[in-house]
């Protein structure tokens, strides 16, 4: 039986944070401590030594800022709990009075999709979707409490057994029929770009000798970056009778399997300045899954919208014109 629920943070945003702050501060700490050592004898060691002192407060402490922005979820019967790296947060259900499960909004000048919490007091405490994991189980907890308060229902704990989660087990067979959509990942915008950054650094590095250290890790760092930046648009797609499988290039070991019955609904977008297309698949469960695709050309983005259609799932093609991206 359950008795809580956890919903995880993001922890691919917090690995791209920690790159982020370690590109920007930490790498330049790493090559003060080098011209450190080298004027060690000289007058100007002194200031080095207190840019290197600032350069490696700021690593510090925008590290310690980058994990504490994000948080995890603990659903109790009688709480939900927010705990942050140096805080936490306790709602008690029975405070809550009003839910809006989802609105699009601007946050720091990025369109993302949030949730808000309304307690008796006033207060609100907003949520924001793409910076958890399975952040789609808190949704389902709170559009139980929704329709209760609608209900006028006095609720002071959760009945975990009301609620209904989707089944994550996957039944595939292997004698399932099934049609890849696919064209070609390195031919695209975002694989040429990949392999022209790429090509050189790994060139560079094998043929240095000896190896510079400091050069391995930098540019161990960018690879890094890159193949997240832009492996995010290598996704390809499998259609079986039974399930979307998302596909990966770069990550080819991993499948993401989301089944045809629970999806609502598949809308295609261009975003602004965006190599590719992606889609956004809402289902009966409230996830709503973001997935890029640079690998597909149009013919292939034909060939998916009629593939889906004949599982008898909605799809919505907006990719006519650019769009804002949406933050899941």
């Amino acid at each position: 039986m359950i008795e809580k629920i956890k919903i995880q943070a993001n922890f691919k945003l917090i690995l791209l944070l920690g790159l982020i702050v370690f590109f920007i501060f930490g790498f330049l700490s790493i090559y003060m401590i080098f011209r450190y050592f080298e004027e060690i004898n000289k007058e100007t060691k002194h200031s080095i030594l207190v840019i290197l002192i600032i350069l490696l407060f700021l690593f510090i402490s925008s590290l310690i800022f980058s994990v504490n922005y994000i948080s995890i979820i603990k659903v109790t019967k009688t709480n939900i709990l927010i705990n942050y790296l140096f805080r936490k947060k306790v709602v008690k259900i029975e405070n809550i009075k009003q839910i809006i499960l989802s609105e699009i909004v601007n946050y720091y000048g990025i369109t993302v999709d949030r949730t808000k919490i309304i307690l008796f007091d006033d207060k609100e405490i907003n949520l924001y979707s793409f910076k958890y994991f399975s952040f789609y189980k808190l949704r389902i907890v709170l559009n139980y409490i929704k329709n209760k308060l609608l209900l006028n229902d006095e609720l002071k704990s959760i009945n975990f057994s009301d609620l209904d989660f989707p089944d994550k087990n996957i039944h595939i067979s292997s004698y399932e029929k099934s049609k890849t959509i696919n064209f070609s990942f390195l031919i695209s915008f975002s694989g040429l770009i990949l392999l022209i950054f790429i090509l050189p650094i790994i060139y560079d590095v094998v043929s240095m000798k000896p190896v510079v250290i400091s050069k391995l890790i930098i540019s161990t760092v960018f690879i890094l970056l890159l193949l997240i930046l832009l492996g995010g648009n290598a996704h390809y797609f499998r259609i079986t009778d039974k399930y979307l499988i998302v596909k990966n290039s770069i990550c080819f070991w991993k499948n993401r399997y989301i089944r045809l019955n629970d999806i609502e609904s598949i809308v295609i977008y261009k975003y602004n300045r965006q190599f590719g297309k992606s889609i956004v698949v809402k289902t009966k469960y409230f996830e709503n899954i973001s997935i890029s695709s640079d690998n597909l050309f149009e013919k292939n983005w034909i060939e998916f919208k009629d593939e889906i259609k004949s599982k008898n799932v909605l799809i919505i093609d907006n990719s006519e014109f650019n769009s804002e991206k949406i933050f899941y």
